[in-house]
């Protein structure tokens, strides 16, 4: 029985090895971002420019096939606070049709955890997912890069909610604006802390 788990462990391994397809990395990303249930969360905006950091907080919840907030304390706080739509994009992008899809070779190491990375096309986006490469293949990051007339850079970072569920939890948007000879750093932060399933109608 022992050298049965082994060979089930060694396999795995070396499955875990081999390149999937992009198809297949694909729908784990869909997979994983999809879900039913209803999450809150404390949820911090930040912005740092000019030495100068504003903040606020408030409570969001987290509806799968609802991306905009009417509560949302980002629109009072600046232009430049990134939104509940902007923090729960990967769950809108879990839905949507991509006009192709590549894998890298080898593969990135994210967090201390190898992971493979694949590219989603859509439109004039590019959309850079690494998940991990230990079979689960969990959702660890997504990155944007070169967005908008700016030098825009957008990651986001996820957390496993469930057995093979992820949500997205942070993003982080780092903008570089050429305003006459000089050059002006933003970065703007949303984040979700203290993630909790909201109750179900019946439970107390």
């Amino acid at each position: 029985m022992l050298c049965i788990a082994a060979a089930f462990v060694f396999a795995g391994a070396a499955f875990s090895l081999d390149v999937p397809e992009p198809q297949l990395l694909l729908r784990f990303f869909r997979e994983r971002l999809t879900s039913t249930e209803v999450w809150l969360a404390d949820s911090r905006c930040e912005i740092f420019v000019f030495a100068e950091t504003l903040s606020c907080e408030n409570s969001d919840t987290i509806i799968p096939d609802r991306f905009s907030s009417s509560t949302d304390c980002a629109t009072s706080l600046s232009p430049f606070a990134l939104s509940y739509a902007d923090i729960t994009e990967p769950l809108r992008l879990a839905d949507m049709e991509f006009d192709s899809v590549t894998v890298n070779k080898t593969r990135t190491r994210v967090e201390d955890v190898m992971c493979w990375k694949f590219k989603l096309f859509l439109a004039d986006e590019i959309y850079y997912v690494y998940l991990s490469g230990d079979g689960l293949f969990r959702v660890m990051r997504l990155e944007r890069k070169g967005r908008g007339k700016s030098n825009s850079d957008d990651i986001w970072e996820f957390y496993e909610v469930g057995k093979g569920r992820d949500l997205p939890v942070r993003i982080t948007r780092t903008v570089v604006f050429g305003w006459g000879d000089s050059e002006t750093n933003l970065i703007s932060i949303r984040e979700f802390t203290n993630l909790r399933r909201a109750a179900s109608e019946g439970e107390p």
